[in-house]
């Protein structure tokens, strides 16, 4: 039986401690940990998606030689939906009524599961790489145009929350008015559900085959933003608005005590800082697709690093407001 390569140990380990980290990080909000170890504990929580998308850039640059390689190198891509995973587990069971004990046993029986399925060793050859018509790329393409619009008016609302709750209510209320129609919210659902699928579908097209960086952190950011999206849907329309009935606005949003003082609160730092930032440049790197195809590589890759700067100031301002609330 092949063991295990160390760094697939380290990131399994981190996957074990990501519920600490985040419980580090309260305890030092609350004044019981001192503030140093409670900040490298958000770092450590951050740092472990980070370090699964940087292992898979690294693991996916040579073709991988048996399925087994094959199957760690999903695994470890799988760790890029950490937060948004435990995020969207404890959204699913608070509406169930059940507390933190069961969002433990449900997240290590999910990564157990994962474990089981893609650590296995199997020398066998590798099985042909699947085939995707090209019309779904296209059409995955052409969707997420719908919903960049929406994204777009999202992001700007959420901005808006640096002039204070009561603007960004404002905000939301105006365009509330448009994205709330009846036939707009399907149509957006909608477009949302397709997205999901078919970039799953992509997914498993590109995830089996050698990559360079850009292909890895696209196939990376594309599977957090999924996980993301699951989990901000069912937050908002299954928690909030069915479940809880309440207005899901700002008030909802930093409802007291706020991101940081909150033991479940607290995971949305990293769950909506990453979140929007792998949603940015996943966007990103669809453009340099295209830009690739029409204009060459090289000034493709010279554009997305120019624009890099984009994703990072706009999460900035957008959890400012956030975690200072």
């Amino acid at each position: 039986m092949r063991s295990l390569p160390l760094p697939i140990y380290t990131l399994i380990l981190l996957i074990f401690l990501y519920p600490w980290f985040l419980k580090g990080f309260y305890l030092g909000n609350v004044g019981e940990l001192n503030k140093s170890v409670s900040l490298l504990a958000l770092a450590m929580a951050f740092g472990t998606p980070i370090y699964a998308m940087y292992l898979s850039i690294r693991l996916r640059q040579t073709p991988a030689a048996d399925d087994t390689e094959r199957s760690h190198r999903h695994f470890v891509l799988l760790g890029v939906i950490v937060p948004s995973l435990f995020t969207l587990i404890g959204v699913i069971l608070y509406m169930l009524g059940m507390g933190m004990m069961a969002e433990l046993f449900v997240y290590y029986t999910f990564w157990a599961i994962a474990a089981f399925i893609f650590l296995k060793s199997d020398t066998r050859d590798l099985s042909a790489v699947k085939t995707v018509p090209a019309s779904l790329r296209v059409a995955h393409g052409i969707s997420s145009l719908i919903l960049v619009v929406f994204i777009a008016a999202h992001l700007t609302n959420h901005l808006a929350a640096n002039w204070g709750g009561t603007t960004h209510i404002q905000v939301m209320e105006t365009l509330r008015l448009y994205y709330r129609e009846p036939l707009v919210e399907v149509l957006l659902i909608g477009t949302f559900l397709f997205q999901i699928v078919s970039g799953l579908i992509l997914l498993s097209k590109h995830a089996d085959k050698a990559s360079d960086g850009y292909r890895t952190i696209q196939l990376a950011t594309g599977l957090l933003v999924m996980v993301f999206f699951t989990s901000h849907i069912t937050a908002v329309i299954g928690l909030g608005r069915s479940f809880a009935s309440v207005d899901t606005n700002w008030d909802w949003l930093v409802y007291a005590p706020g991101l940081l003082k909150d033991p479940w609160n607290v995971r949305l730092v990293v769950h909506y800082g990453l979140g929007v930032f792998a949603l940015l440049v996943h966007l990103l790197l669809g453009l340099r697709v295209v830009m690739t195809a029409h204009k060459g590589e090289k000034l493709a890759n010279r554009m997305f690093w120019v624009c890099m700067i984009t994703p990072f100031i706009i999460t900035f301002f957008i959890m400012k407001p956030l975690v200072t609330a």
